[in-house]
């Protein structure tokens, strides 16, 4: 992952209740890659949803992919075999301005009945305000990083 993103999956959240009873806080890298989670999912209204971002070319011809490499996309691999949802990935640029971008997925997720797991597979709150908290504190994250690079190569031993 770009130090500028922010990434994240959607699973849907009958998947989830069927799974595991509840929404739980994290999943295993096990479950992750071996549920089928969109086995009974309707995609219609998330698809439908996404207007924000323009359609591009990926490398997978097996993959949609919104928005730009280089910025906020959506990437929705599929089986074309079974014809079938693989996964759904999101990544937000975080260089500028996120709001609207944030704003716009949180929709598409709410209408698709999408829940987000980052990329430690532990859930991220679903409300604007949920979202931004993370955003915030990845980016305080990368900056103490930053710090810490740059005062090391200026400290003298």
């Amino acid at each position: 992952m770009a130090y500028w993103q922010f990434s994240f999956w959607a699973i849907p959240k009958k998947s989830l209740l069927d799974k595991y009873s509840n929404i739980p806080n994290k999943i295993t890298e096990e479950d992750f890659n071996s549920v089928d989670w969109f086995i009974n999912y309707s995609s219609e209204s998330f698809l439908n949803s996404i207007d924000y971002l323009t359609e591009n070319q990926h490398w997978n011809k097996d993959t949609i992919f919104l928005g730009d490499y280089d910025s906020n996309s959506i990437a929705i691999s599929y089986d074309n075999m079974n014809k079938l949802i693989v996964e759904i990935y999101f990544r937000i640029d975080l260089r500028g301005n996120y709001e609207y971008i944030v704003k716009n997925m949180l929709n598409s997720l709410c209408l698709g009945n999408l829940i987000i797991f980052d990329e430690n597979l532990e859930k991220v709150r679903q409300t604007y305000d949920g979202l931004m908290s993370k955003l915030k504190f990845v980016i305080d994250q990368k900056k103490l990083v930053e710090y810490r690079l740059l005062y090391s190569s200026t400290s003298k031993y």
